[in-house]
């Protein structure tokens, strides 16, 4: 226990090799209680566009009208992104998180 009387808990979040976003344990809370629990990993929406167009409302608004594809993809992130997703294999290949067959399997 901390001198403020406050027990401090650990967590944990997984970090995407793509991007850096860090996920973990999802609270669903009413109130001041925790109902629940999830793997904000595990709830992940399939299949997902390359990118979402919104149009900017004002105040901090944006409205979803759209999604876009590689071949629709003016400002060129689609190279920068294939990169950091060929990178994020070859780091994790190189530390034996992924096995060549399963890289493989996923290339057929």
């Amino acid at each position: 226990m901390t001198t403020s009387g406050y027990e401090p808990t650990i967590f944990r979040q997984v970090i995407c090799p793509c991007c850096g976003l860090q996920r973990g344990m999802v609270r669903e809370v009413y109130g001041a209680q925790v109902i629940s629990r999830r793997n904000a990993w595990a709830f992940a929406r399939e299949p997902r566009p390359f990118g979402k167009i919104f149009s900017t409302m004002g105040k901090g608004t944006l409205l979803p009208i759209g999604e876009f594809g590689p071949s629709d993809d003016p400002e060129g992130y689609f190279p920068l992104v294939k990169h950091h997703l060929l990178s994020a294999v070859r780091e994790w290949r190189e530390k034996g998180w992924i096995s060549k067959e399963e890289i493989e399997e996923l290339a057929a």
